[in-house]
């Protein structure tokens, strides 16, 4: 079950596209929301739930940061912060991140999901393509069972 917290980046995302309705009355002033985020073994893990989110993720990435998608189809990105250093980031830290990202698309009840992973360096969002949409290159990928990892 979603929290409505989760839910308000999608309404919004569907109300700049035109597909849902805001009710007229007192304009709601946009304040920039913090993008949801967590630790593992001592990365900071950061990730999109809507489209707009996920071009939030990306942009904000440092290109050495790694950035994790599940492979052939719609989810959250996920970014690995490496601080320059993304040959040292454990495998069980890429493991826990992809996992996090299985858990943000649509295969999340299967029992593993493919996960690619490049550096965001290797990631770029073509011109006039929707919210979220990226292209990629130089990928790994690993199969991981989703899991959710707690937000801090």
């Amino acid at each position: 079950m979603q929290t409505l917290d989760e839910l308000e980046p999608l309404a919004e995302e569907l109300a700049v596209q035109g597909l849902l309705k805001v009710s007229a009355g007192k304009p709601e002033v946009r304040r920039k929301r913090e993008l949801p985020r967590t630790q593992v073994g001592g990365y900071a893990i950061v990730y999109g739930r809507s489209g707009a989110q996920n071009d939030e993720v990306v942009r904000e990435a440092d290109g050495d940061d790694i950035w994790l998608h599940v492979r052939r189809g719609p989810g959250g990105h996920v970014i690995i912060r490496t601080g320059g250093k993304p040959d040292e980031v454990p495998a069980e830290v890429i493991e826990a991140a992809a996992s996090h990202a299985a858990a943000l698309c649509r295969q999340r009840n299967q029992d593993l999901v493919e996960i690619a992973y490049t550096l965001v360096k290797h990631v770029r969002k073509p011109r006039g393509m929707p919210p979220g949409f990226v292209r990629y290159t130089n990928f790994k990928t690993i199969a991981v069972p989703p899991r959710r990892l707690e937000n801090t």
